[in-house]
């Protein structure tokens, strides 16, 4: 009977520590962070997934004015000095959806894997206009002579594009000797859409359950530990 008791306390006190954690992984707003590490780019935070994509950090684009829809975030920063001079670029992949653009509908709450919309990703004389049938290989930029990394590039959403979610899946590269690419993840941007939509389109997108959903699980862990307790 202790056995059992200790064992529901041991879940109790993980589920705990998990869920204070849960804000600040739900809200990936900041920055992909990655470094180098046993010969790769390690992406070093982000939501955590089973697909083609396990991480996804999010986005806001403008709304109205000179900024609609335009953003530069999220940026990319190195964890640790990398070497100086080293430049690192991104590619899109195709995802799950066998596009490259993904939308998410919010009047019939599904994603749109074939539609017109555009997201141009651009930094300087770089540029690609990636489509649902379209990606490409663009500029992050250079470490500078710390080696800390830390740059931002321009995300503008087609003027035809209505309010939703929209993701892109991509990996990061260097031209560093004997390092290879990162793994995938997705980039998901929200364009009009109120907080619990989003959600909904992210969770859409990447197939990913919302921190809420976690949240249920871990109080019915909560419920059934007490009745246990109460019938010992």
């Amino acid at each position: 009977m202790m056995n059992i008791f200790r064992t529901w306390n041991v879940i109790l006190v993980g589920a705990i520590s998990l869920l204070g954690s849960l804000p600040a992984i739900a809200q990936h707003e900041g920055d992909v962070e990655f470094a180098y590490e046993g010969g790769v780019i390690a992406i070093e935070n982000g939501e955590r997934g089973r697909l083609d994509a396990r991480i996804f950090f999010e986005g806001a684009f403008g709304v109205g004015g000179p900024l609609d829809r335009f953003t530069d975030d999220p940026g990319f920063e190195s964890h640790d000095p990398i070497g100086p001079g080293d430049r690192i670029d991104y590619e899109v992949l195709l995802n799950r959806f066998g596009t490259f653009l993904v939308a998410f509908d919010p009047l019939s709450s599904s994603v749109l894997s074939s539609h017109s919309y555009s997201l141009n990703i651009f930094k300087g004389a770089s540029s690609v206009n990636v489509t649902a049938s379209s990606g490409g290989t663009g500029l992050v930029g250079f470490a500078p002579g710390s080696g800390m990394f830390h740059e931002h590039i321009n995300f503008q959403l087609s003027g035809t594009a209505p309010s939703g979610a929209y993701g892109v899946v991509m990996k990061l590269k260097t031209d560093a000797t004997g390092i290879g690419d990162s793994e995938p993840f997705w980039l998901i941007f929200n364009y009009n859409l109120t907080p619990e939509v989003f959600g909904l389109g992210v969770k859409a997108i990447t197939g990913i359950p919302e921190p809420s959903t976690l949240l249920a699980l871990f109080g019915l862990l909560g419920v059934s530990a007490l009745t246990h307790r109460r019938r010992t």
